[in-house]
């Protein structure tokens, strides 16, 4: 896929509203975040780096392992 074919898909969190979520569907949930965005896009930037909602909060997110990042799979274009 060259560049062109590349678009910004915009910002995300990793929140849905589910007040029953387990750590498990949160990383689920990014994980298929992160796959859809990287595949897709050019780029992607998550909402906030820090916030007082706990999973709208990037830091917190991977700091209590909520969000894996896998660098390896980030792709890059310039």
């Amino acid at each position: 896929m060259t560049l062109s074919n590349k678009l910004i898909l915009g910002e995300w969190v990793n929140e849905w509203n589910q007040t029953t979520g387990t750590q498990t569907d949160y990383q689920n949930f990014g994980t298929a975040q992160l796959e859809v965005y990287n595949a897709a896009s050019f780029g992607w930037a998550y909402w906030t780096l820090k916030n007082d909602r706990m999973h709208w909060d990037f830091e917190w997110n991977i700091r209590n392992n909520y969000l894996q990042l896998q660098l390896g799979k980030i792709s890059t274009y310039y």
